[in-house]
């Protein structure tokens, strides 16, 4: 069975720099505290108006929960096309190291952006950088695991397809099956997700602007590429390519793509500063944006597989798999779930006058 055990060396530096990093964590907080009992540390809110409700802020929380706690008990990857396996079961007979680190860190970060949301008025300069800290840490720990996977999807993928028989009467066998990476997608986008509820937290009266560029920037980088049309490709000759095909290459409906996504972003923009007449209907289809991306999804993943399949052979591809990636389904995911929480924010700071009112 195939697996990524780490070395020992490779454990130690991983549980290392997860003890190092949740007590670097844990003392930043204590010292914050202190700092706070003693005086030093101003903890009151900008203005004397009672704490406003953030149900937007509560969707990103929840959501972001329950995807860290499904990435790390579900099919994680499968690796140069062997399992799939959970997080747990790809360390095989090693330690688990990568599986310890992102128990601990998920569920400290968890805690933390859930008590920062809970008490964001008082206790924000406290709670706020210790969030902070540990989801760089988790951030790092998943950037280092998908490093790793994709250096053994390079080296085992030649392997896999060099013995793949192609089928020249069925355009379909010129792809294989999508790789299995929910898991790690999940857990991405569930600290993605806790990390924008702390970042937004901390920008307090500068919240609904920081939202709007992050929802702008994210839905304009899952604009240029679809989901899975990103493959590993075998010519005649057994040289393996990494090959990625543009929505203006798949063709039909795939030519709606980035431009729903730009108009996404676009909305989300100008949504705060639209005349009232038109900022509920720019805010409805904000909202909406998301079943319009299904609706133009399911055109274009229908003939997808015959479509792609033309195009690698007509690049000299024997056979191909599709890509091991899962950017692209994390930044459109991220569009759809940021892009209504930010559209709807921007309409409420719209009926009170400013990007820098209460919304």
């Amino acid at each position: 069975m195939f697996h990524f055990a780490p070395s020992s060396a490779e454990a130690g530096v991983v549980i290392a720099v997860t003890v190092i990093g949740v007590v670097a964590a844990l003392g930043l907080l204590a010292a914050l505290v202190l700092l706070r009992r003693t005086g030093r540390l101003a903890t009151a809110p900008h203005s004397a108006a009672p704490p406003r409700r953030r149900r937007g802020l509560t969707v990103l929380f929840l959501g972001g929960s329950v995807a860290l706690w499904f990435g790390g008990r579900i099919d994680f990857a499968a690796p140069g096309r062997v399992g799939p396996y959970t997080l747990f079961e790809m360390h095989g007979a090693g330690d688990p190291a990568y599986w310890v680190a992102y128990q601990v860190g998920s569920y400290l970060l968890i805690l933390l952006s859930g008590l920062l949301l809970r008490y964001r008025a008082t206790l924000r300069t406290v709670l706020g950088p210790p969030a902070l800290l540990v989801a760089v840490l988790l951030n790092t720990l998943l950037l280092a695991v998908y490093l790793k996977l994709e250096r053994i999807d390079s080296r085992l993928m030649p392997q896999k397809l060099a013995g793949v028989t192609p089928d020249a009467d069925q355009a379909s066998d010129a792809s294989l099956a999508s790789t299995t990476t929910v898991g790690w997608g999940l857990a991405v986008l569930g600290v993605v997700l806790l990390t924008a509820v702390v970042v937004l937290v901390l920008a307090d009266r500068y919240e609904l602007p920081v939202l709007v560029a992050a929802t702008a920037a994210v839905t304009v980088l899952a604009a240029p590429v679809m989901p899975d049309v990103s493959y590993w490709g075998q010519r005649a000759d057994g040289s393996t390519e990494h090959v990625m095909y543009t929505p203006f290459e798949i063709g039909g409906p795939a030519f709606l793509w980035p431009p729903l996504l730009v108009l996404m972003a676009a909305l989300v923009c100008v949504i705060p500063v639209l005349p009232k007449w038109v900022r509920g209907f720019a805010t409805v289809l904000a909202v909406l944006s998301p079943v319009l991306v299904g609706v133009v999804s399911a055109a274009v993943y229908g003939p997808i597989e015959e479509t792609v399949s033309a195009l690698l052979r007509e690049d000299g591809f024997r056979v191909a798999a599709t890509s091991l990636g899962m950017v692209p389904y994390l930044l459109m995911f991220a569009a759809l779930v940021l892009v209504p929480v930010a559209a709807v924010r921007g309409w409420r700071a719209g009926r009170r006058g400013g990007w820098l009112r209460p919304s």
